[in-house]
């Protein structure tokens, strides 16, 4: 049994045996309440606890009904979150105990045969008089305990249910299983994203259809986001693309085409234009973000940052090379400066950052660009050849759709006719 609460008033067993006197019984009530006070005050909980115990177990032995100390209650909706949470909690490890207690065939409560029908008149007391939250008892208490109360129907259902989703959440497989996968439905894939007639009305279509190849052929669905990428990269004039990526996580998609953009660094090829134009068409839809895939591209910032002071440099001496004209200069020494000069040219094409900026103006995503070039500002980024001539074309492109609008129409010109020899 629990230990008295020393709260200075009569233990509740000797407040129970004075219970007919009155004056006793509202001492006893006022000690009650100054006790759910505590939780206010977060003042000596445990002792607290303790005493609501004492409380509970008398209603469900009958020595005292709920209604006796209904007056004592508080209203929790009257009290901050944090602490009407303190209250709840508390209340419900008591509740948890005694329905622990009811439920061991060793202990008194569950050879009285009242206690089960209190105890859930108990617990629909507290709920209905707003002191306690069903959805906490819910957390706390045990599945009998919850059956025996009413909450649920059935105490083996709710621990079926609950094992499921432990299962689910500890025990799923989080990578496909390649081995699984079957290639005939790669090649159906392949027909429904190539095909030329794939628009924004058939869309739909093509969709739920690659969704039941997925399922169908178990395919992983990383390699049909990769296929559907590569199909896009080779058709980028076909928005419908777009409408099957959206299905995708943006997650998938970041990872998937951060890994294509480093298959290509290091390579003395560099990164394809067309693999970085579908970047840019991507950004511009707004399917992911520019700053998402910096991380991912080459070289690093501090590296791109030590190349642009080199290809300065050399193009610092080419123009004073230009200018000054020796005739006496060692032909070994002039040789090496213009080794020196080859050797620190801008490589179009290694440049992913600086060709993701030209990428972005040709799509007339000026959004991305300019925070790309606000990132490498002081790499300098219009110096590179590509970025600078994108950037020239700019205005142009933006111009054109209202001059061809004004402008005049071309004169008519008749063919000039040659006669016959």
């Amino acid at each position: 049994r629990a230990p008295p609460s020393p709260f200075g008033m009569s233990t509740f067993t000797k407040a129970c045996q004075q219970w007919d006197d009155a004056n006793a019984r509202t001492e006893y009530l006022s000690s009650l309440q100054s006790i759910f006070n505590t939780f206010q005050t977060r003042s000596d909980e445990t002792a607290a606890q303790l005493e609501l115990y004492e409380v509970f177990r008398g209603i469900l032995e009958g020595k005292i009904k709920f209604v006796d100390i209904s007056s004592s209650l508080p209203d929790i909706h009257s009290w901050e979150p944090n602490l009407s949470r303190a209250l709840c909690d508390s209340i419900s490890d008591v509740l948890w105990i005694l329905g622990e207690e009811i439920l061991d065939s060793s202990s008194p409560l569950n050879a009285n045969n009242q206690s089960k029908p209190a105890f859930t008149s108990l617990i629909k007391d507290l709920l209905k008089s707003n002191v306690i939250q069903e959805n906490v008892l819910r957390e706390r208490l045990s599945e009998e305990a919850l059956q025996e109360a009413g909450l649920i129907k059935s105490a083996q259902d709710a621990r079926n249910k609950l094992q499921r989703v432990r299962t689910g959440k500890v025990y799923s497989q989080q990578k496909f299983n390649l081995l699984r996968e079957e290639s005939e439905g790669y090649s159906k894939l392949i027909v429904d994203l190539e095909q030329a007639t794939l628009n924004e009305a058939n869309v739909e279509r093509v969709a739920n259809n690659i969704q039941s190849l997925i399922a169908y052929f178990k395919l992983d669905p990383n390699r049909v986001l990769d296929l559907m990428l590569d199909c896009y990269e080779a058709n980028l004039t076909c928005t419908a693309y777009q409408r099957l990526i959206v299905r995708f996580s943006r997650t998938s998609l970041v990872q998937v085409l951060a890994f294509k953009l480093q298959v290509y660094q290091g390579r003395g090829s560099g990164t394809p234009p067309s693999l970085l134009a579908l970047t840019a068409r991507l950004a511009k839809a707004g399917l992911l973000d520019v700053g998402e895939v910096y991380g991912h591209l080459e070289p690093s910032d501090e590296s791109g940052l030590e190349r642009a002071q080199a290809w300065w440099e050399a193009t610092i001496l080419t123009v004073k090379r230009m200018r000054v004209f020796a005739t006496n200069k060692d032909k070994e020494e002039e040789g090496r400066d213009k080794e020196r000069e080859a050797g620190v040219r801008w490589e179009e094409g290694r440049e992913q950052k600086l060709e993701l900026i030209a990428a972005a103006l040709d799509a007339d995503d000026w959004a991305s660009a300019e925070r790309l070039l606000d990132a490498l500002a002081p790499v300098l980024p219009a110096t590179y050849p590509r970025v600078a001539r994108s950037l020239c074309a700019s205005p142009s492109r933006l111009i054109e759709p209202l001059y061809r609008r004004v402008q005049a129409p071309a004169p008519h010109v008749p063919p000039v006719l040659h006669p016959c020899p």
